[in-house]
């Protein structure tokens, strides 16, 4: 009789590394659907990145005048940093890897970034008018001129945001054109007297018009027309989804332009599906849109509209000084002519802005805040109202979410830059 022999269990060997790799796959993915319910969320913050330091501990390099960053779907960090005129590469743990372009082939000081499905980084560089695709290791393999569809260079191309299939929308703004000079497809898609259907807007509605009044008496408005279009990988094609004029700031004696404090604006995002939000914070109302371009969803804003108070023209004033002010895009220190001279308008736009986050839940920031948190409107993918939360500001500086984690660049009390890494608690 032949004795019995214990063989260990292979069951183990299969089933751990299984575990470990669906750990390492799911490290970062988490669904904040629990917290918005509770109503309230905290930052967690897991990792600040300033630059790289070096085995004495001293920085070989530090970020600074950063204004894009971009996650892969390995976790990499791709930050786009202005000094260093190109691309900075940290991987998942915030160590330092690889520095792109720069001095070999420097990005304008106004260059922005995204990333697409292939994890291609695509640059817009102003200064060449040019969309480059570069790949994460640095080389660049192609070079798209900016097309004609996109307008000259006087139409200034101000924001860019992924979608899937390697297409991208791409927001444009510049001088409003007379109105006999618009195309049929610009005048179709603007709507200037938008019509606002809830019984909830009608006092605010009855004191815009009359500012509206007030200021078609005067000349010296300046139009903005703003543009949001959807491009083919290629570059070839460009199907409009929203066009308006917005009134953004004022023409002055002596060619001197006033901006237009809290004017109103589109704020926008796409669905990691490939929907495109838009809001027009003009009329409080949200369009949502599929990823062919068709209409699905209309949501109006649940919120009043605040006014503008004393300490509100105070903080804008100490912005405008400092030339960091979204109104007038930063610059040098304004005149004491134009400081003295702004008007501010009784009330601020419906909403503050709007985010999407990774499982397609839209966050929808008011002006109200409690404490240190800002409220948010939060709704399902199917767009039906959750709950409005209080969580940290997602919106300036514009925070980028990967899985439930989130990136931000900010600036610190010391007046550095960094990157914070966080997920909500």
């Amino acid at each position: 009789m032949n004795p019995k022999v214990n063989r260990p269990s292979i069951v183990p060997i299969i089933v751990i590394p299984f575990f470990v790799l669906f750990m390492i796959t799911n490290i970062r993915a988490q669904s904040y659907v629990d917290l918005y319910q509770k109503g309230i969320g905290r930052n967690h913050i897991d990792i600040l990145i300033h630059g790289d330091k070096s085995e004495d501990g001293f920085y070989t390099f530090r970020l600074e005048g950063m204004n894009s960053v971009c996650i892969d779907s390995l976790s990499n960090i791709f930050v786009l940093d202005e000094k260093f005129h190109g691309i900075r590469k940290f991987d998942r743990d915030g160590r330092y890897r690889q520095s792109y372009l720069g001095r070999e082939n420097p990005l304008s000081m106004t260059s922005m970034m995204i990333i697409d499905d292939e994890d291609n980084l695509i640059i817009y560089d102003r200064d060449k008018q040019a969309f480059l695709r570069v790949n994460t290791h640095g080389n660049i393999i192609e070079t798209i001129p900016r097309p004609s569809s996109l307008g000259d260079r006087s139409r200034r191309i101000s924001m860019m945001k992924a979608c899937p299939g390697n297409r991208l929308y791409v927001e444009t703004r510049g001088v409003a054109p007379d109105e006999e000079n618009e195309g049929p497809d610009i005048r179709e898609k603007i709507k200037r007297k938008p019509d606002q259907k809830e019984q909830d807007f009608n006092l605010e509605k009855k004191e815009k018009k009359e500012e509206t009044a007030e200021e078609r008496e005067t000349d010296d408005r300046v139009e903005i027309l703003v543009e949001i279009s959807r491009i083919s990988r290629d570059f070839k094609s460009k199907t409009m989804m929203r066009a308006k004029r917005f009134l953004e700031s004022r023409a002055g004696p002596a060619g001197v332009f006033f901006p237009i404090p809290f004017h109103p604006f589109y704020a926008w995002d796409v669905t990691p599906d490939g929907r495109l939000i838009v809001g027009d914070s003009e009329n409080g109302e949200i369009d949502v849109y599929s990823s062919e371009g068709e209409s699905i969803k209309k949501i109006h804003f649940r919120g009043k509209r605040m006014r503008v108070t004393d300490n509100d023209k105070s903080d804008y004033i100490v912005r405008l000084k400092k030339g960091s002010s979204p109104s007038t895009g930063g610059g040098t220190e304004k005149s004491e002519f134009i400081l003295k001279n702004i008007q501010f308008p009784r009330y601020k736009p419906w909403f503050r802005g709007l985010i999407t986050d990774h499982e397609g839940y839209l966050l929808v920031c008011r002006y109200e805040k409690e404490g240190r948190y800002f409220l948010y409107d939060v709704y399902s993918p199917d767009y039906e109202y959750l709950n409005t939360v209080k969580l940290p500001d997602l919106i300036e500086p514009r925070a980028a979410i990967k899985e439930g984690t989130i990136y931000q660049i900010v600036r610190t009390s010391v007046g550095m830059h960094c990157i914070y890494r966080y997920t909500l608690m």
